[in-house]
Formats: C-alpha cells, sequence, structure tokens
C-alpha cells in the first residue's frame, strides 16, 4: 500500500473535472474512484485537485526535496533535466529548500509553496517530469494502471468533517492495506495527507 500512496503522491496521482466536480466527490468512496481513474490516465492534475490545500503544499515539498537529493548524484548527462526541473520550480514560484522558515528554523511545506497560485498544476508539470525523467528504481516504485485499478476503500467510518478508512491494493503480486484519511471542504471529501501522517 505504501506503493500505492507514493505513486499517487508522488513524490506521488479520472474524470475531466476531477474531484472539484460534486459527483466525483460526494463520499470518500468517490474521491478515491476519482484519483484511481486520474491515476491510470496519469492524469496528475486531476488526482492532484483530489488533495486538500495542506496536502498539495506536503506533495510539492516532497517533490522538490526528491528533485533537490536526486540532483545531487546525477552525472553531466542528467544536468539539463535538473535544470528542466528547476524551471517548472521557479515557474510556480516554489521557494527554494535553502530558504529559512519564518520561525528561523527549516522552511516548511505550507511556506515552500506559498507563492503558488495553481499548486495542482505545479504538481502535474513535475510529475510528468518524473514520468519522463525518474530513474528506473523510481518508477518500480509505481503501480501500473492495471495495479492502480485493484485499490478499493472499505471500513469507512465518518466523524463529522473527516473520514477514515482502509485502502486494500495489489502491487507487484502482493496485497497491501493502509489507513487512509479524508477531509470534507465545502461539501466535497478530499484525501488528507496530513491526517493520514498521524495515523499507526
Amino acid at each position: 500500500m505504501r506503493h500505492f500512496l507514493l505513486a499517487i503522491v508522488a513524490l506521488f496521482l479520472t474524470s475531466q473535472t476531477g474531484c472539484n466536480g460534486a459527483s466525483a466527490s460526494g463520499s470518500p468512496e468517490a474521491t478515491l474512484e476519482t484519483m484511481k481513474s486520474a491515476a491510470m490516465k496519469k492524469d496528475w492534475r486531476a488526482m492532484a485537485e483530489c488533495y486538500t490545500e495542506p496536502s498539495k503544499d506536503l506533495m510539492l515539498f516532497g517533490l522538490a526535496i526528491s528533485i533537490d537529493t536526486s540532483e545531487l548524484v546525477a552525472d553531466d548527462k542528467q544536468q539539463p533535466a535538473f535544470k528542466e526541473a528547476k524551471a517548472i520550480l521557479a515557474k510556480h514560484h516554489v521557494k527554494s529548500l535553502d530558504d529559512r522558515a519564518s520561525d528561523g528554523g527549516r522552511i516548511k511545506p505550507a511556506e515552500l509553496s506559498a507563492d503558488v497560485k495553481d499548486k495542482a498544476a505545479c504538481i502535474a508539470e513535475l510529475m510528468n517530469w518524473y514520468d519522463k525523467n525518474g530513474s528506473s528504481e523510481q518508477k518500480t516504485m509505481q503501480m501500473s494502471p492495471a495495479e492502480y485499478g485493484t485499490a478499493k476503500l472499505e471500513g469507512v467510518k465518518i466523524e463529522g468533517d473527516q473520514a477514515t478508512g482502509t485502502v486494500t491494493s495489489t502491487f507487484n503480486g502482493k496485497e497491501d492495506s493502509q489507513p487512509m484519511s479524508f477531509k470534507k471542504v465545502n461539501g466535497k471529501w478530499y484525501f488528507d495527507l496530513v491526517g493520514n501522517k498521524h495515523k499507526p
């Protein structure tokens, strides 16, 4: 299941309307179905729209870290690709990981992407960059379209604007299950990576 979360987060990822469509996000189950469809089609923007805003911040933070650390071990032939990735980050006004946070410590996810106007678009461009330039090792961590289709949400419990459930999926022939959190915002359900971080 960690592979499912990694792949859809990317760092990672439909319908043409994404989770902004009322029918696509009227329940946690519908939100997962939209996410699955988006990931199967590699429609990263539509998938990113299924996440809460803090979750998008976390995704961009993870992608930025991954690009920075991968660049450190990249050879000369790979450097142009990383320049392309850095250009995407700069275009969307993603701050540098070297910037300091408001409290003087390391910059936090929400501060890193504070100036990004369209987080879903930035995530989509970075995911497309990973599809083209990711290492073979990174790509083996991604589920195939057929494997995305095996994901199912069970045991959903809704408490006010919060929901939890268990997602079971198949990766490399093995079944895996992990908790998943959702949050209701303005009447629509979104996947909540921040809530999921605190699950055991």
